[in-house]
């Protein structure tokens, strides 16, 4: 990561993932030098030429045809050696015999003068801006084409007043090139690209975080704290609650004193801090969580199996954000590629939406996949916000979306051998008969005592499991 004049140079993905605000991509850059010239000051086309083809050429875009520029910065010395020799690399570098097409040349020393070790910066700048705002700046102070750059000018044109930004073809971004050499014969050049976000929202954006505050001692996290209820007060209706949790989750720095808040409105949010702040003089209660943890958290996933399950558990999750509704959605979809014989006639979304009257939960065929798809929702949900588990364990039917967590399988693949292991599951049958019902049943005991027990019901109760030295389990047929 790079500083110049307050902005941030850093890659692509760290600035997303952090959620700078991105002025524009860096394509490509490279430096190359004249060699053998006329004189130290004096500047070589076939050396810029060069550099602008390698520099294009090494990020695979093509200088003469689609991957040329919309907007060119130039050196733009202003000199009789300087810009015709300039002007030469530009139209051999973009430009074939035959090419009808017109690229805009500018210099910010029109605006600036000349800024000496720091020219090249300014140039940058400006072609950001350019970038950023879709329009191509004028050029101050022309007046008249030097007849040494005439011959090249029928693909050039600088522009005296602002203009908008050529069209690009769709999926291609606004590019710029900017061109920089010095004393010496070092040449410089860079290309400059618009970025655009990609969709609406992010699933970070589109998931609501808990509002998290954090403070160096209680002492301190009280007074933010406070401070918080005022600023809510007077500010609260225009504060969209989505970018304040984003903002204390992802622009603020996590110190030793931390409480969080659940989800929820502006008002909410007020009235859950006053009951902390209040709770916390009346019963001289201490504020908060100190964390005594200076490195990066490990996390523990635990996945549940059969048994665990009840109505509507997940409910509230559907019923909010759009992103754990999209989960479900794609899990029901792949439920409805299985062929025609083995596909459900219920659907993920209606199962665990349906009330405690309705709820067939206690049936394996659906308590499996729907356990399995609440499991793989939560994982999505947390990745979304940045929760990753270092370690994972499963029990039962767990163990799949515990593979799941940790990469072995896919979404797809977990959901699948949950939904096949619940349709056999229910299919099971006793042997005495498909009209009696089996259950399980976990007891603490030694496996020497459970068979001693056992031997009175031969044929009725086996001994299923050995889990531990203290828990058995017991299959009743």
């Amino acid at each position: 990561m790079l500083t110049y004049f307050g902005y941030i140079v850093k890659t692509l993905s760290s600035a997303i993932e952090d959620g700078d605000h991105i002025e524009c991509i860096i394509r490509g850059i490279d430096i190359n030098q004249d060699g053998a010239t006329n004189g130290i000051t004096m500047p070589s086309a076939t050396a810029q030429t060069e550099l602008i083809r390698a520099t294009y050429s090494r990020v695979n875009l093509d200088s003469l045809g689609a991957g040329r520029p919309q907007d060119f910065e130039a050196h733009g010395t202003g000199t009789p050696a300087g810009d015709p020799i300039e002007a030469e690399a530009i139209s051999h570098s973009f430009f074939s015999r035959h090419d009808n097409e017109t690229l805009y040349v500018g210099s910010i020393k029109t605006v600036l003068g000349h800024k000496e070790g720091i020219a090249g910066v300014a140039s940058l700048m400006r072609a950001s801006l350019a970038l950023q705002h879709s329009v191509i700046p004028p050029n101050l102070l022309f007046e008249k084409l030097s007849p040494a750059i005439e011959p090249l000018y029928n693909h050039l044109e600088v522009p005296t007043g602002s203009k908008p930004w050529p069209v690009t073809p769709e999926g291609q971004p606004r590019r710029a090139s900017v061109n920089s050499f010095g004393f010496g014969g070092a040449n410089a050049h860079v290309i400059l690209e618009s970025f655009e976000k990609q969709g609406h929202d992010t699933q970070s954006d589109t998931l609501m975080r808990p509002y998290c505050f954090s403070a160096g001692s209680e002492q301190s996290l009280v007074a933010s704290l406070e401070a918080y209820v005022g600023f809510l007060e007077v500010h609260g209706e225009s504060i969209r609650p989505r970018d304040l949790a984003w903002t204390l989750s992802k622009r603020r720095s996590a110190l030793s004193f931390i409480v969080a808040y659940p989800t929820g409105s502006i008002q909410q949010l007020r009235s859950n801090i006053k009951a902390t702040l209040e709770e916390s003089k009346e019963k001289a209660t201490t504020i908060g969580t100190r964390s005594s943890s200076t490195g990066v958290a490990r996390i523990l996933g635990i996945f549940t199996g059969q048994g665990a399950q009840y109505p509507r558990m997940g409910a509230g999750l559907l019923e909010q954000p759009p992103l754990a509704q999209g989960i479900i959605k794609q899990l029901d979809l792949y439920l409805k590629d299985l062929p025609e014989s083995d596909r459900p006639t219920w659907s993920l979304a209606t199962e665990l939406l349906a009330g405690p009257e309705v709820s067939r939960l206690d049936h394996a065929e659906l308590s499996q996949p729907l356990c399995t798809a609440v499991q793989i929702g939560l994982v999505q949900l947390l990745r979304a916000v940045g929760v990753e588990f270092s370690a994972v364990v499963g029990s039962s039917s767990g163990e799949i979306a515990a593979a799941y967590a940790a990469g072995y399988i896919s979404a797809r693949d977990a959901l699948y051998i949950a939904y096949y292991r619940g349709l056999h599951a229910a299919k099971a049958a006793s042997p005495n008969g498909l009209e009696v019902k089996g259950a399980m049943m976990a007891v603490g005991t030694s496996k020497e005592d459970a068979e001693d027990i056992l031997s009175e019901f031969a044929g009725q109760v086996t001994l299923a499991a050995c889990n531990s030295q203290a828990m058995r389990r017991l299959s009743m047929n």
